[in-house]
């Protein structure tokens, strides 16, 4: 089992560092959800994106960690968006 997910491993480095898409990443399912239950009118709908589990986690780190904290040192972020 170790051995699957080193191989698992080095080909999602190899496709980041590479910039290659694995084709399983390119497939996205949209699902909507009742926000109240029993009620489907369309404004009373939320709508999520499903992605694979490993591409989601590739953008839960570039975005949330690398980016973040890049925007944070350029003191970038507008004080709009910062809570109190």
């Amino acid at each position: 089992m170790q051995e699957i997910a080193e191989i698992k491993c080095k080909l999602v480095n190899l496709a980041i560092r590479s910039g290659q898409l694995l084709s399983r990443w390119i497939k996205e399912v949209s699902v909507m959800l009742e926000k109240t239950a029993g009620n489907v009118h369309i404004q009373k709908l939320r709508v999520i994106l499903l992605l694979e589990a490993v591409f989601n986690a590739i953008h839960k780190i570039i975005f949330n960690t690398r980016l973040i904290l890049n925007i944070e040192a350029e003191n970038a972020i507008p004080m709009e968006v910062i809570g109190e």
